[in-house]
């Protein structure tokens, strides 16, 4: 009869176990990014859509539960949230003017240091929109 010795499934089962110790922080450090820049890109599009409301329309709408619903201009989420962080909120504050509130608490630091976001990161104005560091 031939099988296995119990010295050689001992091996194979700490092979397994090491092969799982160093690929499961991988995966999760893959599904962070992932989340990164995702909410990076609702940002992104959220500026968008409120800029070019602005553009079409010549003034800036508040929604009908407050200065921080933009329904009326934008469909992205308010506040942009990651793992119960808010990284961005937009406040409108008159007919001409809406404010970015931006955080880097958790892992919102990461999202204002990708992508497009890098670039406006330091900037006071984009368009019509006023960013603000929420410090």
């Amino acid at each position: 009869m031939k099988a296995f010795t119990m010295i050689e499934l001992i091996f194979v089962i700490v092979i397994l176990g090491i092969l799982a110790a160093v690929a499961i922080p991988r995966l999760a450090a893959t599904r962070d990014d992932a989340e990164i820049v995702a909410k990076s890109q609702t940002i992104v599009n959220g500026m968008s859509e409120i800029a070019s409301f602005y553009i079409s329309q010549g003034n800036f709408v508040k929604g009908p539960k407050g200065d921080t619903d933009i329904s009326p201009m934008s469909n992205i989420e308010n506040p942009v949230m990651l793992r119960g962080n808010a990284c961005a909120t937009f406040k409108v504050t008159d007919n001409n003017e809406t404010k970015l509130i931006k955080s880097t608490d958790g892992l919102c630091a990461n999202v204002w240091s990708t992508g497009s976001l890098a670039a406006i990161k330091d900037t006071p104005f984009s368009d019509a929109i006023i960013i603000i560091d929420n410090k």
